[in-house]
């Protein structure tokens, strides 16, 4: 039960909620547009999600490759962002 959880167990279960809304997002992108999925494919954009956290001020940028959703895409400008934020 969710209201006699402790506050992080709150916290953690809002950040997974918001998590697998924006996956869901990203996916839900692809499977309604033909076009988009064609594009992604073919390498030439990709589809990105981010999560902001306001008590930071950082994004957590979700992909389908580093969320273990799509090992076979790869794009190299998703790639070379990916690099410089670590």
């Amino acid at each position: 039960n969710l209201s006699t959880a402790f506050p992080t167990d709150k916290a953690a279960y809002v950040d997974e909620v918001a998590r697998r809304n924006v996956l869901r997002t990203m996916a839900s992108l692809r499977q309604n547009s033909e076009t988009l999925d064609r594009l992604v494919r073919a390498g030439r954009i990709a589809i990105v999600g981010g999560m902001y956290n306001i008590a930071t001020g950082r994004v957590e940028f979700l992909n389908e490759v580093t969320q273990g959703l799509d090992e076979s895409y790869s794009h190299p400008a998703l790639n070379r962002a990916s690099d410089r934020l670590r």
